[in-house]
């Protein structure tokens, strides 16, 4: 064994000559350190301080296939029957026991402790050698681990994801209620779109061609009048990026709300005394057919019947002719207005006295 030992010892010396021969304002990454022809890639890379190279400690102690034990500051490894021990900032080593010096105590450099690479490969049986030519250190030993797999390309970055495109100021407006069954149908769109690309669908069925499209916004005026319920627009495209468009909303179309038809009679007064010829008159919905019967009781219509129109404001006046009853002191008028849309109608009956 101590044969064994002076023989690394003496080739230690000649790579020692070889290494300290690297030019002084060399960079450490210039250097190429091979383990039985296959490159050694570590992270981070060797030093090169004082004519010689460091290494990160682990890296180049489990790559020539030795444990390593690091506690502080002390560095133990051992391989096989041999063990090596260092100390963080000391020029104090040994091997298998035995006491070595080194031209340069390890360090640490941010997390990261660097070992001398000369003393460490030979201290574990490895002949090392060095072509200053091409300024490649390389290692042979036996039991060594495999070579580490270069490190992947990192890949390219993601793109950045495409903004979709939205619609805005839609009209009707979504959850809109709306009576004007020949509402403009339109929106803008958030982002320029393709014009070509762009597809309408209104419940369904496709109206793009009956559309007026630009790259900032559509619009569609319906032909016929919209049913009446709910309806869904639906609008799908690309933008000059080709980012997607699909979005849709819906509104409601209602029917007009039926007016509540009033009757208001100015002439004559409840219980006013009238002769067998007077003017009924009042006022309601506007164009409202209004119709006045009169009888001798409220169920006696026979001895008046006449129609007319409320005015463009609802008022009306009509004159009443009976034709009376001997002894008859009392008349009964019925007055009924008819909305002509609706056909919604109210009706007001009035008792007068009967002056004969």
């Amino acid at each position: 064994m101590f044969a064994s030992f002076a023989r690394s010892l003496a080739a230690g010396t000649v790579v020692a000559l070889a290494l300290t021969s690297f030019p002084p304002v060399a960079r450490a990454q210039e250097v190429t350190i091979r383990i039985n022809g296959q490159a050694l890639y570590l992270n981070p890379g060797p030093i090169e301080r004082a004519g010689r190279v460091f290494v990160p400690l682990r890296g180049i102690f489990e790559r020539l296939g030795a444990t390593v034990v690091y506690a502080a500051g002390t560095i133990n490894a051992t391989k096989a029957s041999t063990t090596v021990s260092l100390h963080i900032g000391n020029t104090q080593a040994t091997v298998n026991g035995q006491p070595q010096m080194l031209d340069v105590a390890p360090f640490i450099v941010g997390a990261t402790t660097y070992v001398p690479l000369r003393f460490i490969a030979q201290s574990l049986g490895a002949d090392v050698g060095y072509d200053s030519s091409t300024r490649v250190v390389a290692i042979a030993v036996s039991g060594a681990l495999p070579p580490r797999p270069p490190p992947p390309p990192m890949p390219p970055p993601n793109p950045p994801p495409m903004r979709a495109v939205n619609l805005q100021a839609q009209q009707p407006a979504p959850g809109a209620e709306i009576r004007d069954r020949f509402r403009l149908i339109a929106a803008e769109f958030t982002r320029s779109v393709q014009p070509g690309s762009v597809r309408v669908w209104l419940d369904g069925n496709n109206i793009t061609s009956r559309c007026g499209i630009s790259s900032t916004a559509f619009s569609y005026k319906p032909p016929a009048p919209l049913d009446y319920g709910s309806h869904t627009v639906q609008v799908i495209g690309r933008a000059r990026d080709g980012a997607p468009l699909d979005r849709s909303w819906s509104f409601r179309v209602v029917r007009e709300a039926t007016p509540v038809i009033q009757l208001t009679i100015y002439q004559p007064p409840a219980n006013a005394p009238v002769g067998r010829t007077f003017t009924v008159s009042g006022n309601t919905l506007p164009n409202a057919n209004v119709m006045v019967t009169a009888g001798a009781s409220p169920s006696s219509s026979g001895q008046f019947s006449g129609s007319t129109v409320a005015g463009a404001k609802g008022n009306f006046k009509l004159t009443v002719t009976l034709n009376t009853l001997i002894g008859q002191q009392a008349v009964t008028v019925r007055i009924k207005a008819t909305d002509p849309v609706s056909s919604q109608s109210t009706e007001t009956i009035l008792r007068l006295r009967l002056n004969q």
